[in-house]
């Protein structure tokens, strides 16, 4: 939960300490927002991804290939990260593995999705 990771960055007292917070994975616990709204600074870095809950609790059939479609909540995601002060990177995720059997690398064609949809937010 947000509230170990708080306590354990804390104990490193230290700004170059911190979170590579990913939005997808914190949804299997507790929705993105409350991360950012708790640990604040100590996020360093935000990774993008989307999940679904309704299947497998947080095994890999719950990310899908496309940012717009789960359970994160980016307008609240990115709203507390506007409210903490957030400047720092993102980086996108794709799964091209939940795109199998076609599955051909590089995969181009979803490349350009994701990114339209990121861009959207």
């Amino acid at each position: 939960s947000p509230m170990e990771w708080k306590l354990f960055l804390d104990q490193f007292d230290s700004d170059r300490v911190g979170m590579y917070l990913d939005l997808g994975n914190c949804q299997i616990y507790l929705p993105s927002e409350d991360y950012i709204n708790l640990l604040g600074k100590r996020i360093k870095a935000v990774h993008i991804k989307n999940w679904k809950g309704e299947d497998c609790g947080g095994g890999l059939h719950g990310f899908g290939a496309s940012l717009l479609a789960g359970d994160v909540d980016f307008k609240a995601a990115f709203a507390a990260l506007e409210k903490i002060g957030y400047t720092g990177t993102y980086t996108v995720e794709m799964i091209p593995f939940s795109r199998l059997p076609d599955l051909v690398l590089p995969d181009q064609a979803l490349a350009e999705k994701v990114v339209a949809e990121f861009k959207k937010m």
